[in-house]
């Protein structure tokens, strides 16, 4: 079976459609010492370190996650 760029479905046609993200523009001034504050911050949380405990047994559960 030959299969060509214009023989291909439409990504509508898959039942697929298009998603917009927004995300952090990292090359802004302080953006570096933001994420930094955060971490630290995140670091003395219990509540984070008690949702980072459960991702990582998680992770012992998915076949092939290291």
């Amino acid at each position: 079976m030959h299969h060509s760029i214009r023989n291909q479905r439409r990504p509508q046609q898959n039942q697929l459609r298009s998603l917009q993200l927004w995300v952090p523009d990292t090359q802004l001034s302080g953006y570096a010492q933001a994420i930094k504050e955060q971490c630290i911050a995140l670091n003395s949380d219990a509540e984070e370190q008690s949702v980072l405990a459960l991702t990582e047994a998680a992770m012992h559960d998915i076949e092939g996650w290291r």
